[in-house]
């Protein structure tokens, strides 16, 4: 869904990134900004994983959860960025909790906001 606009802001926690990185090496025409927050990401998804990251966006915020400063607020995040680059949209790819709350946060804005569809998930 994300080819259908021009610029985009894309949170993903941990191994969320996978997708994400496959979507955006495959939407030329679509600026992305990345929000990734995990722990350790270099000892966990390697120094190719995050090169290849910030090679599709060089300013990505790559949070990592075990520095000092820890978690941070995504939805925050997430808003201030939309505004500072004029995008389009938000997508997040998350756990089902932080997921729900992004798009909620996003879409009482009045951002569009997409996620995956938890109706068929089975708890």
């Amino acid at each position: 869904m994300a080819q259908i606009f021009r610029r985009v802001i894309i949170v993903t926690t941990g191994s969320g990134i996978g997708p994400c990185l496959g979507t955006m090496t495959r939407i030329p025409g679509t600026e992305c900004r990345v929000i990734w927050s995990v722990p350790s990401p270099r000892e966990r998804f390697s120094n190719a994983v995050v090169d290849e990251v910030l090679k599709i966006n060089p300013n990505a915020i790559i949070i990592d959860t075990q520095d000092k400063r820890g978690r941070r607020d995504l939805k925050v995040l997430a808003y201030r960025l939309y505004v500072e680059e004029s995008a389009e949209a938000v997508f997040c790819v998350s756990n089902k909790g932080l997921t729900k709350q992004l798009i909620y946060e996003m879409e009482s804005r009045d951002v569009p906001a997409f996620g995956p569809v938890w109706d068929s998930w089975v708890a």
